[in-house]
């Protein structure tokens, strides 16, 4: 949005406020209750020095009041203007974060999608590998019953063993044991 504001003469310029012919408006009597010439008198002294002013200039107090009635209501419909245009701004940067948020949701979800498919190719992957080591237990089990063959049994059952094998050939034959 980034408004830029309008200074308080834009705004009675805009709203068609012009200086009265007389030239007392409100402006030029703040000017005057503030001047150096009446600012120590008392209040009432200050109002009726601006008062015998304006009269003396041909203007009326009406006048005067007019100006700034016009000048206060020109205020109020350029602040309800200004509070319309940033609730219409609010209005579309709610509708725009909610589109946001739901975007969000959705990559949310696609994001929570994939990391379900990764924890599910872990999960297999670390099954396939258990499975496997159940395998390599059993195979190793075999290899250990055939790698027992190489070590050296007592003699006895060694030499029975032998000549069975053997049909009863002499226990001088070729030994497997090393």
């Amino acid at each position: 949005m980034k408004n830029e504001l309008l200074s308080y003469e834009d705004i009675y310029r805009a709203a068609g406020i012009l200086r009265p012919r007389s030239g007392y408006d409100m402006t030029k009597v703040v000017e005057m209750l503030h001047s150096e010439r009446i600012r120590d008198l008392s209040d009432e002294a200050r109002r009726a020095s601006v008062l015998m002013a304006i009269e003396a200039a041909g203007s009326s107090v009406d006048d005067l009041m007019r100006d700034a009635n016009e000048r206060q209501q020109a205020l109020e419909n350029y602040e309800a203007g200004q509070k319309r245009q940033l609730e219409e701004f609010e209005a579309r940067k709610a509708k725009e974060n909610a589109e946001i948020e739901g975007e969000m949701a959705r990559v949310t979800a696609r994001c929570a999608e994939r990391i379900k498919a990764n924890q599910e190719q872990l999960a297999a992957e670390k099954e396939a590998l258990t499975h496997w080591q159940m395998l390599k237990q059993n195979e190793s089990q075999r290899i250990a019953e055939v790698m027992a063959l190489r070590t050296k049994p007592a003699a006895e059952p060694v030499k029975e063993a032998m000549a069975a094998s053997a049909g009863g050939r002499s226990s001088s034959g070729p030994s497997l044991v090393s």
